[in-house]
């Protein structure tokens, strides 16, 4: 039998969970997943060689990569990326002028944060005796939603179906895990505009990975980037 390489062990600690994993580099065979995962077209696949990637890193967890927030699930994939590859990620921009002109910009991964908005609360009164208790999106709830993208989902009734904990009003609480999709897609369908616009404020403040930078175009004006999904940092 060969002898096995020991790997470094490393803690990502998720800020939204509260918890703290142990994990090791990505190898050969999750860069192979990784180059799978980016020649894809298809976002179940895209989706499946990430928890692949993340699930084969993570070592004596019991985390559920599938239900935790997904903004903490992108976070663990970038972080596991610094340690494997490089800390550095290098893009180009095109100048705001000129096409013609690319700038290098190089972003510390390290510096990388998950910012929970001011604003934010699940506990979302749709009036002065009934309101909702939100979960934040999983990757379990983004795959069911056969979407093109992770990134770009549109705050429609079947999201927010699936982000809702539990109903409640001044005299019961109402789970939704006891109630049909139908059920609790009908609920939404017979909010007011005004209700409906609490929740897509909801989803709009959700907590991001997030990371500000800025470069100099072609006339030495700055020009500020700020990164705040998954595919910034792919």
């Amino acid at each position: 039998m060969l002898p096995k390489i020991q790997q470094p062990i490393f803690t990502i600690f998720l800020p939204l969970s509260k918890k703290t994993i142990k994990c090791r580099p990505m190898l050969v065979r999750e860069e192979k997943m990784l180059l799978i995962a980016k020649e894809s077209k298809e976002l179940p696949d895209i989706i499946n060689n990430l928890a692949a990637v993340i699930s084969n890193c993570i070592i004596d967890s019991k985390i559920d990569i599938f239900e935790i927030p997904l903004v903490e699930f992108e976070y663990i994939f970038v972080m596991l990326r610094a340690k494997s590859i490089s800390s550095e990620i290098n893009l180009k921009y095109y100048d705001t002028y000129d096409r013609k002109i690319t700038h290098d910009v190089t972003i510390d991964v390290d510096k990388i944060k998950i910012t929970v908005p001011d604003n934010f609360n699940t506990k979302i009164m749709l009036s002065d005796s009934m309101g909702l208790m939100m979960k934040i999106p999983t990757l379990s709830m983004m795959q069911d939603l056969k979407l093109d993208s992770m990134d770009n989902a549109e705050v429609g009734v079947e999201l927010v179906s699936k982000s809702i904990e539990y109903i409640f009003d001044n005299e019961q609480v109402y789970k939704a895990s006891d109630y049909t999709s139908n059920e609790i897609e009908e609920f939404i369908e017979d909010l007011s505009i005004e209700s409906f616009k609490k929740l897509e404020d909801y989803f709009k403040a959700l907590p991001t990975m997030r990371y500000t930078t800025s470069y100099k175009n072609s006339k030495e004006e700055d020009v500020n980037i700020e990164l705040t999904r998954l595919e910034d940092f792919f």
